[in-house]
């Protein structure tokens, strides 16, 4: 049995074959460091990505050996949630995120993960729910402009305070 691939990150390359072996990853696996994987032309290979580092599709990685590796995304089961009032659907991102559950927002759709418990909580807010299959890119940190604990950066009316923050730049 051949030894498998040790595979780390790198910058798109100047030069690219005609054909590089695809490595598929859900969401979950898009954010692992470490582990074995398999490519799309059945070879084993091993992830040594530096901590924090998280695989987007169109990312490379490439092995000392030369082997290099175009990442994709897999395609996930998820549930679908469809609503043309925005509130409504704001209010169901925070029970779902109350839940510390992953969530993607695409336009006036919300998509998350199949969990039964989720589930019944979104039909018991009265949303409609649809499953289906395609890639999944929740929320993170990364993809807000900042995130801060406090709150003094927001301008208080009653207050009078001249800070704005990020969110809002006049008086509610």
């Amino acid at each position: 049995m051949q030894s498998p691939i040790v595979l780390s990150k790198i910058s798109v390359p100047s030069l690219l074959p005609d054909t590089v072996p695809l490595l598929v990853l859900d969401h979950e696996e898009r954010r692992s460091t470490r582990g074995r994987v398999t490519l799309s032309d059945g070879r084993e290979a091993v992830l040594r990505l530096s901590r924090g580092t998280v695989l987007s599709a169109g990312d490379y990685l490439s092995s000392p050996e030369g082997v290099l590796v175009r990442v994709e995304d897999a395609l996930e089961d998820l549930m679908e949630i469809a609503s043309k009032d925005s509130c409504q659907l704001a209010e169901l991102a925070w029970h779902l995120g109350n839940r510390h559950a992953p969530v993607m927002i695409e336009g006036h759709k919300l998509y998350f993960l199949p969990d039964p418990a989720l589930i019944a909580l979104v039909r018991s807010l009265e949303f409609s729910v649809m499953r289906l299959k395609a890639p999944f890119h929740p929320l993170t940190l990364s993809n807000c402009h900042a995130h801060t604990h406090g709150h003094d950066n927001f301008q208080t009316p009653e207050l009078g305070s001249e800070k704005r923050g990020k969110l809002g730049t006049s008086n509610v």
